[in-house]
C-alpha cells in the first residue's frame, strides 16, 4: 500500500511539471527568469494555481553604513556586503533570502503580486539608524534616501506588490558607537604640553553634550552622565552614536586651566595628542562618525598653592595653636621639596625655600606648585643663642604633605615649650 501511494504522489508530480512547462512553452516564458522558490502542493485541500506571467515583479535596497548616523543616505556613505536580508510574508513566515553584493545592493526578484515585509537580519557591533527621517513609515510616502527599517524588529513597512512592480529603495542605514577619551594632568611646568613625569589628576568631574549643549542620549537610549577621572587621571565617554559632541571639564578648589592647543590645532582634526583642549570650560566640537574612536581629549590643570602657620608658646602644653599664645619671631622655617614627587617621606629632598617668621611668629610659603613637601623648623633654631634654644617641641618639628588641586590653604603649626 505504501509503494503504491508514493507511486501515485510521484505521477502527480511528473503531471504537475509537465503542464507547467507546457505552459511556459505555449506563453513563451523564459525558464530562467522563474522564481526557483515555487512550492507545488499535494493533496486536494492544497492545490494552487501559479500564473507564471505575473511572476515578474521586484523588491530591492541597500543597506548601507550611516557614517553621520543622520538616517540619510549621503554622498559618499558606502554599502555593506555580504549581509543577509529576508523576504518574510505579512505574518512573518519566511518566504526567501539574500545576501547584499558588493556595493550592499540586495532584490528579490520574480514575485507574484502580493504583500510583503523586508527583513533585516542584525548585524554584529552595529545597530540600526533612526528609520523614516525624510517619509514614512509607510510604503506610498516612503523616500528615497532614507532608512526603512524599524528599530525594535528590523523589518520594512508593509509592501503592496502589484504585478509588473518595481519597489525601489526599500533600504536599510547601520551604524557603529564611538568612544571619546582623554586625560586630566597637572601641568607642572605650565606650558600647555603633557610631559610623561606630569602627575595625572584622579578624581576630576568630566562632561559631555552635543554641539547645541544637550544633554547625550546612548545608543541604548540612557542619559550618559558626568564621570569622574580614575587614578590613572583617564575618562572615557562610550556607547556614543555618531554625532557632533563637547567635553565640558568642571573645576576644583580654584585650580585653574593651562595653555589651550600649544600646538595651534584648535579643531578636532589634526588634534595634538599631548596639548590642553579647553576652551572657557569646553573642549572644541568633535565630530563623531560611525565607529570613531577619539583619543587626546585632555585638559591641563594648574593651582599654586600656599603653606603657612606659626611658631608658638604652647603655655596650656596641649599642642594646639591658639593666636591668644605667646610667639616666637625670627624661627628659620625650611621648605623641601621630595625629589621625583615620591610619596613621603621620600628617599630624597632638596631644599628650596627658607623663611623667617614674622613678629606674630607666622611664616608662609606662597605659589607652590602641586607636589610633594616638607616643612620643617631648622636644626639651626636649637643651637645656644637661637629662639628656640632649650625649648621643648609639642608638636612635630616637621611635617609632610601633598600638595595638589584637592588641598586648599595648608596650616601647619610648631609648639614650643619651656623645660
Amino acid at each position: 500500500m505504501i509503494l503504491n501511494k508514493n507511486i501515485m504522489v510521484l505521477k502527480n508530480l511528473t503531471f504537475t511539471l509537465f503542464f507547467l512547462l507546457l505552459k511556459i512553452q505555449i506563453l513563451g516564458t523564459n525558464p530562467l527568469e522563474i522564481n526557483s522558490n515555487i512550492y507545488f502542493y499535494s493533496g486536494i485541500h492544497n492545490k494552487k494555481s501559479i500564473d507564471v506571467k505575473q511572476m515578474n515583479a521586484a523588491i530591492q535596497g541597500i543597506i548601507w553604513t550611516d557614517t553621520n548616523g543622520n538616517g540619510i543616505k549621503n554622498v559618499g556613505e558606502a554599502g555593506i556586503p555580504e549581509k543577509e536580508v529576508e523576504l518574510l510574508d505579512v505574518f512573518g513566515n519566511p518566504i526567501s533570502s539574500t545576501f547584499t553584493d558588493f556595493d550592499g545592493l540586495y532584490s528579490f526578484t520574480n514575485l507574484l503580486p502580493g504583500e510583503y515585509v523586508v527583513h533585516f537580519v542584525s548585524i554584529q557591533n552595529m545597530f540600526l539608524t533612526e528609520p523614516n527621517v525624510n517619509g514614512g513609515p509607510d510604503q506610498s510616502n516612503d523616500a528615497e534616501d532614507d532608512s526603512d527599517a524599524d528599530l525594535g524588529t528590523g523589518n520594512s513597512f508593509v509592501i503592496n506588490l502589484d504585478e509588473n512592480q518595481l519597489v525601489d529603495h526599500v533600504d536599510a542605514g547601520y551604524f557603529q558607537t564611538g568612544t571619546i577619551r582623554g586625560l586630566v594632568w597637572d601641568d607642572s611646568i605650565v606650558d600647555g604640553k603633557r610631559q610623561v613625569s606630569e602627575k595625572k589628576q584622579a578624581g576630576w568631574v568630566v562632561e559631555i553634550f552635543t554641539e547645541d549643549d544637550s544633554t547625550v542620549i546612548d545608543v541604548h537610549g540612557n542619559i550618559v552622565s558626568a564621570i569622574t577621572t580614575n587614578s590613572l587621571g583617564a575618562y572615557q565617554f562610550q556607547g556614543l552614536v555618531p554625532g557632533v559632541y563637547k567635553i565640558k571639564w568642571g573645576s576644583w578648589n580654584n585650580c585653574f586651566y593651562t595653555i589651550s592647543n600649544y600646538s595651534g590645532k584648535i579643531n578636532d582634526i589634526g588634534d595634538a595628542q599631548d596639548d590642553s583642549d579647553v576652551f572657557g570650560t569646553f573642549s572644541h566640537k568633535i565630530n563623531l562618525t560611525s565607529g570613531r574612536s577619539v583619543q587626546g581629549v585632555d585638559l591641563g590643570i594648574r593651582k599654586f598653592l600656599s603653606i603657612q602657620g606659626n611658631v608658638f608658646y604652647d603655655l596650656f602644653k596641649n599642642g594646639v595653636f591658639s593666636k591668644n599664645l605667646g610667639v616666637n619671631e625670627s624661627c628659620l622655617i625650611e621648605l623641601w621639596k621630595i625629589n621625583g614627587d615620591a610619596p613621603c617621606p621620600g628617599s630624597s629632598k632638596t631644599l628650596i625655600q627658607t623663611v623667617s617668621t614674622m613678629y606674630d611668629g607666622s611664616y608662609n610659603f606662597l605659589n607652590l606648585p602641586s607636589g610633594n613637601y616638607i616643612v620643617k623648623v631648622a636644626d639651626s633654631n636649637f643651637e645656644p643663642g637661637s629662639p628656640l634654644y632649650n625649648l621643648t617641641a609639642s608638636t612635630p618639628t616637621e611635617y609632610c604633605m601633598n600638595l595638589d588641586c584637592e588641598s586648599s590653604q595648608i596650616d601647619y603649626h610648631f609648639g614650643f615649650i619651656s623645660d
